[in-house]
């Protein structure tokens, strides 16, 4: 989801640091869920150290083979913007990547697959530079 669709801040939980509290969105806004192949998925979050100071790099890429025309047309609209993704890491534990304030750089590219059914595939990247560690997401 784009971050400006974001209502209010997300907020860490000040002790454990994860995110307890459902994520607002804009009247009318909802999530977009894209299904990665498995064999496509990768989560990666590297801790660095630059002249900056310390800071993580942030890759998520995977493939989604189940899209429809609408969802295309969505994914057309988010290249315009910087977005916040709720990931499932291997561990099946959500995480959450960008905010108000910092978001993922999104691309995409698309294309007609060779099965029989000539399905549209979408190769998804998204990307940043973050000052803290992706929050867990865990809502009651």
């Amino acid at each position: 989801m784009p971050r400006e669709w974001i209502v209010d801040p997300i907020e860490r939980d000040i002790n454990t640091g994860i995110v307890t509290t459902e994520i607002e969105l804009l009247v009318g806004r909802e999530f977009l869920e894209l299904q990665f192949t498995p064999s496509s998925y990768k989560l990666q979050e590297k801790a660095k150290i630059g002249k900056q100071g310390k800071y993580f790099e942030v890759e998520i890429e995977g493939t989604d083979n189940i899209i429809t025309p609408e969802k295309l047309i969505t994914l057309e609209t988010f290249k315009n913007h910087e977005m916040v993704a709720i990931v499932q890491d291997r561990n099946k534990k959500l995480k959450i990547f960008g905010d108000k304030d910092n978001g993922l750089v999104f691309t995409f590219s698309n294309q007609e697959s060779s099965d029989a059914g000539g399905n549209q595939i979408v190769d998804v990247s998204l990307s940043m530079l973050a000052e803290l560690a992706a929050p867990f997401y865990e809502i009651p």
